[in-house]
């Protein structure tokens, strides 16, 4: 389970890397004008990370299965017996300090969440019926939407998706009407969107790949154009000028100054001053709101798309070491003059063997085979299972002791070659103690 965590996220994790170089110079072809161009390339990247898993591609021949053994040899090691535990690797130690990281963020953004939704419950509704139905009708929303006040609240933001609640500072019955149309507006664009869903979505992104720093690029670039979007929209909704807008936008920045109440799962003005500028210069400097994706857009989408299922995409593993292989194929046979042995006789193989102490006091015994790579270097590659589907607790310590071992390679006219070998090791049990016994056997 560790191992099998420990690829994936380390395989996710490169793939989002060379994503993020592509897209990154991607999204600037039209930021300026379409930043829901630029939204769409990252919204791939967050969906990548959430679906890490890749897709195998079988080739065919690509395994090597069934194969009879090639090397034998005295296994006869009756007085050998291991008495190590596996080893904890390092691979084992980042995954616990992942696991323990990613709780502590998880419990974090959930205790957050839960102060701030039980200090909102004295919130007291604001009767704007009138301007949230025409806004609804402007923007073709049409579940319901209510308003809130709250003293804790300094910038508005929008909880909820199926029953959204926008929440207001109390003094909004002081601000001048254009501007509760301006950030009602913004708030109601968020909600035709579904933003929430897409926010939730990167709060789970953050806590799983909280060491990546592709990924905090990636948030930060879907919370930037998804506020350009929304400043989009709300303008046109709201029949707004833009410069009326941005005046509008600033006195949000003012405000968001001060001691404020800040849910971790939401929806508002909730940016960095610098991105706050950003987006009033964007503002300002805006042409047509809804200019629309062409097909160059699209195109490029597409593609994007497609690259990230074909980098997503794998071949099949040749040596799958939690699966029984099957004998549908062999690899090619290579002749030797001498065949490989390891560096210190095949009693070097038992002193890597170690009996899981789980399967020690199961009673579980059994022969597994193992057909390895032996290399032109004397290592041990590309281990798989031939034998021993009934008896998988002892799958990995085999294959550790074989690739542990150092091996004398095959030669062939002098010259080392690489070539495959099946290598049966038995774990048998003393009688009546309970204590291991590994060995192998002819």
């Amino acid at each position: 389970m560790i191992d099998t965590l420990f690829e994936l996220l380390l395989r996710s994790s490169w793939q989002l890397l060379l994503l993020t170089l592509v897209v990154w110079p991607l999204s600037r072809l039209s930021r300026n004008e379409l930043p829901r161009f630029a939204y769409a390339l990252w919204l791939i990247l967050l969906i990548k990370a959430l679906a890490p898993l890749s897709f195998e591609l079988n080739v065919p021949g690509a395994q090597v299965l069934a194969l009879p053994t090639l090397v034998s040899g005295d296994f006869a090691l009756a007085g050998l017996e291991a008495d190590r535990t596996l080893p904890f690797s390092v691979k084992d130690a980042l995954m616990v300090v992942w696991i323990v990281i990613v709780f502590i963020l998880a419990a974090r953004v959930i205790v957050r969440e839960v102060v701030v939704r039980r200090r909102l419950a004295a919130a007291q509704p604001v009767d704007h019926s009138d301007l949230v139905n025409e806004l609804k009708t402007a923007l073709g929303i049409r579940m319901p939407i209510t308003l809130l006040a709250a003293g804790t609240v300094r910038s508005p933001f929008t909880l909820g998706v199926r029953k959204p609640k926008i929440y207001l500072p109390t003094d909004v019955h002081r601000w001048d009407p254009q501007e509760l149309r301006a950030v009602l507006a913004h708030e109601m664009a968020h909600i035709r969107r579904r933003d929430q869903v897409v926010i939730y979505l990167q709060a789970l992104v953050r806590v799983l790949y909280f060491f990546h720093p592709a990924v905090w690029l990636i948030n930060d670039q879907l919370d930037y154009d998804r506020e350009r979007i929304c400043d989009d929209l709300a303008i046109a909704s709201s029949k707004s000028e833009a410069a009326q807008y941005g005046s509008r936008l600033l006195r949000q920045l003012e405000r968001s100054q001060t001691p404020n109440l800040k849910p971790a799962l939401v929806s508002g003005f909730f940016m960095s001053n610098g991105s706050l500028v950003k987006r009033f210069e964007y503002i300002m400097n805006r042409g047509d709101w809804m200019k629309r994706l062409n097909a160059y857009h699209y195109g490029l989408i597409g593609a994007v798309v497609i690259g990230t299922v074909l980098i997503g995409c794998s071949k099949a593993p040749v040596d799958p070491p939690n699966a029984v292989v099957g004998n549908e194929s062999l690899p090619k046979f290579v002749e030797y003059d001498e065949p490989p042995v390891p560096v210190e006789g095949y009693a070097a193989i038992m002193k890597h063997v170690v009996y899981p102490d789980d399967a020690r006091k199961a009673g579980i015994e059994g022969t597994v085979v193992v057909q390895a790579k032996i290399t032109k270097e004397g290592r041990a590659e590309e281990c798989r299972v031939l034998e021993g589907e009934t008896i998988k607790e002892l799958w990995q310590p085999a294959i550790y002791a074989i690739e542990s071992t150092g091996w004398k390679p095959a030669m062939a006219d002098g010259k080392a070659v690489e070539v495959w070998v099946s290598i049966p090791i038995a774990f048998k049990l003393k009688e009546g103690e309970g204590e291991k016994k590994p060995e192998t056997k002819d």
